[in-house]
């Protein structure tokens, strides 16, 4: 059975974000994460967590859609 998959990935930001000003962008969304193998290497934890769970292997899923943010509660 093909499936779609979303993950919308929550992160605490670095110590540099932790002033008023950048965490309203946090907040509003205007400051995001930016690393590529961040977003493979969680992904891929994701996946394999629900193979043999949620789905028999993870070559079923046809559509993947991966959004990262910061936040203060991840």
């Amino acid at each position: 059975m093909p499936i779609k998959l979303q993950a919308d990935i929550y992160l605490m930001p670095p110590k540099k974000y932790h002033t008023g000003p950048k965490r309203a962008l946090i907040a509003s969304g205007e400051i995001r994460l930016t690393t590529k193998s961040e977003t493979d290497n969680l992904i891929k934890g994701i996946k394999d967590g629900m193979s043999k769970i949620i789905w028999h292997d993870d070559a079923q899923i046809v559509e993947l859609n991966v959004r990262k943010f910061y936040s203060e509660q991840p």
